[in-house]
Order: C-alpha cells, then sequence, then structure tokens
C-alpha cells in the first residue's frame, strides 16, 4: 500500500484481511501502542540500518510466512511521502525480494491522496471520504532475483496510474470558465 500520512494504519485497518501480518521497521517498538500490537500479533520487524542484516531478514521472513500461513502487507515506498499531490516515492525492494523467494503473488492496495481531507504538512484535517482501491494480484509465479526491478517498476506503474486516477477530485481545480485559480 501506499504510504502518505500516519493516518495510513487506519486505511490499513479496514481492509487487512485476517492472517496478514505487516513488516516494518525495528525502530517502530518505539512508538507507544504501536509496538504493542506489532508484538502481539506477531509482525515482522526489520533493522533497516544494518542492510546485511535486513537481507538476511528479508530471506527468512519469505520462509516464515510459508510455515505461519500468512500473508504481508507492506509500504513499498519505506517510509511516509506526506505529499500534498498523488505521487509515489522510489519503492524499497525487500517486499519484492520476499515475494520472488516465496513465489508469493504481489496484490497492490493504492490509497489516494488525502491531503484533502487530513495534511500534517499543512496542518488541517477537515475530514472527508478517503478511497481505496485494490488491484489484480500480479504473479511472481517463475520469477527470480533477475526479475525485481521489472516486478518493481510494473507494481508502481500500477500503482502510481491507479493513485492518479481515483485522486483527481482532490487535485486544484481551474475555474468553471477556464481561467486559472489565484
Amino acid at each position: 500500500m501506499n504510504h502518505q500520512e500516519g493516518i495510513d494504519i487506519a486505511c490499513q485497518g479496514a481492509i487487512q484481511p485476517k492472517g496478514c501480518v505487516v513488516i516494518g521497521k525495528k525502530e517502530l517498538l518505539y512508538v507507544p501502542f504501536l509496538n504493542i500490537y506489532l508484538l502481539l500479533a506477531h509482525n515482522f520487524l526489520v533493522d533497516r540500518k544494518d542492510h546485511e542484516k535486513a537481507i538476511h531478514t528479508m530471506e527468512d521472513i519469505a520462509k516464515r510466512m510459508a510455515q505461519r500461513k500468512v500473508s504481508l502487507f507492506i509500504y513499498p515506498e519505506g517510509t511516509r511521502s506526506h505529499s500534498l499531490e498523488p505521487n509515489l516515492l522510489p519503492f524499497k525492494k525487500g517486499g519484492f525480494r520476499i515475494a520472488i523467494d516465496g513465489q508469493y503473488p504481489i496484490v497492490p492496495v493504492v490509497v489516494q491522496n488525502y491531503s484533502n481531507v487530513y495534511s500534517s504538512t499543512l496542518k488541517k484535517a477537515p475530514g472527508g471520504t478517503i478511497k481505496i482501491r485494490v488491484l489484480p494480484p500480479i504473479s511472481t509465479k517463475g520469477l527470480a532475483s533477475a526479475d525485481m526491478e521489472s516486478l518493481v517498476e510494473r507494481t508502481r506503474s500500477a500503482m502510481l496510474q491507479t493513485l492518479l486516477d481515483i485522486s483527481l477530485d482532490t487535485l486544484p481545480r481551474a475555474a468553471e470558465d477556464g481561467k486559472k485559480e489565484d
């Protein structure tokens, strides 16, 4: 799922199916209440400061997912974008490595840009409705590490197009008579 603000967790909670755990950065253990959820739900945590250790953790997660029969919920951007316009940050490769190693399909989830509903950057929260779209699964059957870049790009491209499509009504608009707004 794309990652915009801290309230993404509410969007995630609205759609996350049973048997699905989260992968997050180890530093989340220092966030009160969230740390309790992460531990009790047996989510996966990665030390992103140690690249070698993170790679080994990703390989281990692919195996543990099969053993535990769980799916994995990730934010491929790796951090919140705080974007005021529909856009995606570059994707991290860890989740894609796991998908390829385990031959798990990727199910992209796109949340519209909701800076018109909540924005920590603008310090506003007028409220409203947020659209979420679940895209068709992207198969990883038969893919290997050499296919990772194209898988990342294909997934990001599909998510970005959907983000633009479902965020149209949140973009600033020109006046009805064709004049630009001041």
